[in-house]
């Protein structure tokens, strides 16, 4: 038995990692101008805002292992349909 697996990406998959992608270069644009980080640095330094960042990025963490999908390498027999 070969355990070797394949990972499959599917296109709601490839757009979601295109979301985070464009999220990231948001985050890299508002990080070099001033004006767009001092609205994120009052979120940063209230409590409420924190405890929702955190609660925020754990739903996202759980939504990302999701998308991820793994199925099992099917032997060169098996693959031909034979």
């Amino acid at each position: 038995m070969n355990w070797s697996f394949k990972p499959v990406i599917l296109t709601t998959d490839a757009l979601i990692f295109l979301l985070i992608a464009v999220v990231a270069v948001s985050a890299w644009y508002i990080s070099r101008h001033q004006h767009l980080v001092a609205p994120w640095r009052k979120v940063a330094h209230n409590r409420a805002g924190m405890i929702a960042i955190v609660i925020l990025l754990a739903f996202v963490t759980v939504g990302l292992l999701d998308s991820l999908h793994f199925r099992p390498r099917l032997s060169g027999e098996a693959a031909s349909g034979k």
